[in-house]
């Protein structure tokens, strides 16, 4: 299984139905808070070269989305109810370890559900969620 983005998820919520040939690009966190911008951009696939079969992205960003850590917290939780499988592993049992020149892809035991592949969020940490996607009183809705 590929590593399971759930800001991706929540920002493609937010833009709504995008065109085949787009994807996000470019990602970035804005300094002095807990948000995530995303963009996407438009993109082909090259037929020849040493880019050959690889995506290559162009022209100006078709989309921007903000994702809070709130947002992206909510997203792990709704996907534990709605798959029954771990917001980390995607319910598989390995998360992402690292990447190197000679093996390729590094995958160790996921560290969430202890391999299990099943969710784990307690209620504990689902009303830690509910609470923190709150805004604060005087503070940005």
């Amino acid at each position: 299984m590929s590593v399971i983005n759930h800001a991706e998820t929540v920002a493609r919520r937010k833009l709504g139905t995008l065109p085949e040939d787009v994807d996000f690009c470019r990602w970035g966190f804005i300094r002095g808070t807990d948000t995530t911008k995303l963009e996407v951009y438009r993109f082909r696939i090259a037929t020849r070269g040493p880019r050959k079969g690889q995506r290559i992205f162009f022209g100006p960003p078709l989309g921007v989305a903000y994702v809070t850590e709130a947002e992206i917290e909510a997203e792990k939780v709704r996907f534990e109810r709605e798959t029954g499988k771990c917001h980390a592993c995607g319910g598989d049992g390995r998360e992402w370890a690292g990447w190197t020149a000679d093996s390729g892809t590094i995958w160790r035991r996921c560290s969430s559900c202890k391999a299990m592949g099943k969710a784990c969020l307690c209620p504990a940490a689902e009303s830690a969620v509910v609470e923190s996607a709150r805004p604060v009183v005087g503070g940005p809705a």
